[in-house]
């Protein structure tokens, strides 16, 4: 009789050879073998590698640093034996009387030889260099004539300067830190634009050009002691009739211009145009506005009702508005520049009136740098500033060297 045991222990011995992958041969099919980068022996030797690779390179760092602290404590050593002076040498006194012993004094030679000593290391500690060298800036590029063409009429010229740091700015000029110190949002350049009593009914749909960059002057309103001076250009433009179509190529793509109205005036505003580009309308156009189409920013140069009704549309345009909130004081205003309908910060601006006579605009952008910054982290104007585009996109730059 076979015992509970033995029973079970055959019973067990059969279910491994029938299910086991190894002893069963029906079953030796399904066994795969492991992927390399999925065996033990594959992550212990990498293992290995990476750590003697660290051990190397830390033990020659630590190797590095010893020497040099060791080099630099020799250095040390050797720099305070050099500079203590020898003690003077006393010497022996002879003592008259017993019961008084007088005091040692010093002799005159050993005195001299310590003072000598002294002016010695003195004179061989080289000074230091300044912490900040002098600032030597040259104008690069810089139209010192501006024109104003008017739409019916003959043109003329105006003055353009350019100050850095409050210093006109001619070709080159040197500045030390003490010339200027930079106050918190302090202006760094300045421009100029000297018109010299230009009427301000000449201004609107002449052609202005600053810094040898032609802009057609949209609206200048004038509200009491409030004036803005609104300019535009761009890479196409185009006088259009009203009712009149037009098709134009730019960047590759065929655009269908129609102007479906012209109207005066379209509110309190102003006159007003309807166009419709490739079959869609724009919002209201007034002198001065942007609105864009299919990513292309379209803008109204200014707008003719005299006669047949017609305006100046500019391709890929960008708009320019000087505000001075103030033109009865020398104040400047804070926010003074639009551009492309974004107010820029550190620009403020100041525009001198005399009567309906327009005498100057002067532009300045305000910084928050330090001269050290200016001076270290700097190759020009350009570089230095936040905004490139305060340059009024021109091309002119301010060296540093």
């Amino acid at each position: 009789m076979i015992s509970f045991f033995e029973r079970w222990r055959v019973r067990l011995l059969r279910f491994r050879v029938l299910h086991d992958k190894h002893l069963n041969p029906h079953k030796r099919w399904q066994v795969k073998p492991k992927p390399w980068y999925q065996r033990f022996w594959f992550w212990a030797i990498l293992i290995i590698i990476l750590l003697s690779i660290f051990y190397y390179y830390s033990s020659e760092e630590s190797e590095s640093e010893s020497l040099l602290s060791e080099n630099i404590s020799e250095q040390t050593n050797e720099a305070q034996k050099e500079s203590v002076a020898p003690p003077p040498q006393e010497q022996p006194q002879e003592v008259q009387t017993p019961a008084v012993p007088e005091p040692p004094v010093l002799p005159v030679q050993n005195i001299t030889n310590i003072t000598n000593a002294t002016i010695e290391n003195t004179t061989n500690i080289t000074p230091q260099a300044p912490l900040v060298q002098p600032l030597k800036v040259t104008l690069s590029h810089f139209p010192t004539q501006g024109v104003i063409t008017p739409l019916n009429g003959s043109a003329s010229s105006f003055q353009q300067e350019v100050s850095f740091l409050e210093n006109l700015l001619s070709d080159t000029l040197t500045l030390d830190q003490a010339s200027y110190s930079f106050q918190n949002k302090g202006p760094i350049f300045s421009l100029r634009f000297l018109f010299s009593n230009v009427p301000l009914s000449l201004l609107p749909t002449s052609t202005l050009t600053l810094l040898n960059t032609p802009y057609v002057v949209s609206n200048v309103v004038q509200d009491g002691s409030r004036l803005s001076i609104s300019l535009m250009r761009g890479e196409q433009t185009l006088l259009l009739a009203e009712g009149e179509t037009k098709n134009i190529s730019f960047n590759g793509k065929e655009y269908s211009l129609e102007v479906a109205a012209i109207s005066n005036p379209v509110d309190e505003d102003g006159s007003g145009v309807k166009l419709k580009i490739n079959g869609e309308f724009l919002n209201t156009l007034k002198a001065g506005d942007l609105e864009i189409s299919d990513g292309i920013p379209f803008g109204a140069g200014y707008i003719l009702s005299e006669g047949d009704d017609r305006f100046l549309l500019l391709v890929n345009a960008t708009s320019l508005k000087f505000v001075d909130g103030d033109t009865s004081s020398t104040t400047f205003v804070g926010n003074g520049l639009v551009l492309d309908q974004e107010v820029l910060e550190h620009v403020h601006v100041d525009a001198a009136l005399e009567g309906d006579l327009l005498k100057e605009v002067i532009y300045r952008y305000h910084a928050d740098h330090t001269y050290e910054e200016l001076n270290s982290n700097s190759s020009s104007l350009r570089s230095f500033i936040h905004e490139e585009k305060a340059l009024l996109g021109a091309p002119w730059d301010i060296l540093f060297s």
